[in-house]
């Protein structure tokens, strides 16, 4: 067998990555050789690592060691919740609204929410970041910010702030990825700012409001709050809408004045206007007219479902009874009887069961028909167009063959068209109960849903899953 260039390529290029690949693997990238793990940056989580272990038994043995994640040190906890806290606020700062300091007065300088010197220690030259004196009391500055600190467990900065405008929106992450910090947001007064970061529209006073946001960061067992002063300006609106602000802002007044009454007293004025009120009134009523037209308009097809329904239940009735009516038609030709008198005879024991078949009831309209002295061809055409059916349109056909050639084979051709329509019957019962069976499916998949519930909500309770 010859082997191809192709094939000996292909097998030398696996073996030269087979090579790599344990000589990279040799490689001890990690440190393990030396006994040290590398553990996952802050806020990673633990790992789980693989080694090998020799030494500790006779032959090697394969160990996973658990490594957690590393943890902030106090002073390493401190300088990075700083500056995390200083890159948050300039981003927040960055954006759409201007930086404003702890009075409230907009800045446009374009420097950081919160300043941080060179060894990441928050200045307090007029951010609004106090210091602490010699006992570690917080000292406050003409803005009224302040830092605790207690051994590093729990610490407050004041940040120059941001101006925000009503119904907009500020983004507050709750996780700094790259710092493995979390941050819990915290506003002051939630009628303004929610937790979400959302600022209400409607409810800010037309020369703004001064609020502030503090973001609680927790750097493992270390935790901070630093203080983001918020100033909420109202949206610009025009006349209609500035006194749907007013109003609305009257209204919440009232309400919390009255909060320890049973009911609310609306104004009867605002400016200078004459107010009335009443309750709004519902559409439902609305509902009622259209479900009427709509009944209008389907009743017609629930009317012709019905006529329909009763048409396939007539034929499926007809064409249960079909063998039995040319079975009959045999055993009484074969007696020696002519096709009317064994039709008689048919339409005679019929009458006296009281039933109402609809294949006998059209025997005995033909019957009828004969006994008023029309024609046997035409009562047995008559016959066969009423029943609207394959099979009975075929036996008109051969009784009114019979009437024009004789009796003559007649027996014959009825045998073989009651084996035929006894065949179908067989068919017909059997697609039936494969309706009945494709109509229970329902049922049993609700049935089936049920039990499995049943067996499963336990097992998952005790297992604490649910």
């Amino acid at each position: 067998m010859m082997v191809k260039k192709g094939q000996v390529i292909c097998v030398l290029l696996g073996i030269t990555l087979a090579a790599a690949v344990f000589f990279v693997d040799t490689l001890d990238s990690s440190g393990v050789s030396q006994g040290r793990l590398i553990r996952n940056s802050y806020g990673q989580g633990e790992k789980s690592e693989e080694v090998v272990v020799q030494g500790l038994l006779e032959d090697d043995i394969r160990i996973d060691v658990p490594v957690a994640e590393r943890e902030y040190g106090e002073e390493e906890a401190g300088t990075a919740m700083d500056r995390a806290a200083g890159e948050l606020f300039e981003e927040m700062a960055g954006g759409s609204a201007p930086l404003i300091d702890a009075s409230g007065a907009p800045r446009i300088d374009g420097s950081g929410a919160l300043r941080i010197d060179a060894s990441g220690t928050p200045r307090a030259d007029g951010s609004g970041a106090g210091q602490a004196d010699e006992r570690g009391a917080p000292q406050s500055d003409s803005s009224g910010a302040a830092r605790a600190d207690d051994s590093g467990m729990s610490q407050m900065n004041t940040a120059r702030g941001i101006a925000v405008e009503e119904g907009g929106r500020l983004e507050l992450p709750s996780w700094l990825d790259s710092y493995g910090i979390a941050v819990e947001w915290i506003p002051e007064d939630t009628d303004y700012i929610g937790t979400d970061g959302s600022i209400y529209e409607n409810l800010c006073p037309a020369d703004g409001k001064n609020t502030r946001l503090t973001a609680r960061m927790s750097a493992g067992a270390y935790t901070a709050d630093y203080v983001l002063p918020v100033r909420i300006v109202p949206r610009r609106k025009d006349g209609t809408q500035q006194r749907l602000a007013g109003f609305s802002a009257v209204l919440k007044e009232a309400d919390k004045s009255q909060s320890q009454t049973g009911y609310l007293i609306l104004p009867d004025e605002y400016e200078g206007r004459q107010l009335t009120y009443k309750t709004k009134r519902s559409l439902d009523f609305l509902v009622f007219p259209v479900l009427g037209i709509a009944a209008a308009a389907l009743l017609p097809l629930n009317e012709r479902q019905k006529e329909k329904e009763k048409e396939q239940l007539r034929q499926r009735q007809m064409m249960m009874d079909y063998p039995e009516i040319v079975s009959r038609l045999v055993v009484f030709s074969g007696a020696g009887l002519p096709v009317r008198k064994a039709w008689e005879r048919i339409v005679s024991d019929y009458e006296k069961t009281g039933e109402r078949r609809a294949a006998y009831e059209e025997m005995a309209a033909a019957h009828h028909m004969m006994l008023r002295g029309i024609p046997e061809l035409r009562a047995y055409a008559e016959f066969g167009r009423r029943c609207r059916s394959l099979p009975y349109r075929k036996l008109a056909g051969l009784l009114e063959q019979n009437i024009r050639n004789g009796s003559e084979g007649l027996r014959a051709v009825l045998e073989a068209e009651m084996e035929a329509a006894f065949e179908q019957k067989k068919n017909l019962a059997r697609k039936l109960g494969e309706e009945a069976s494709t109509k229970l499916l329902l049922p049993l998949f609700m049935m089936l849903f049920i039990v499995m519930a049943m067996v499963s909500v336990p097992a998952f309770l005790s297992f604490g899953i649910a």
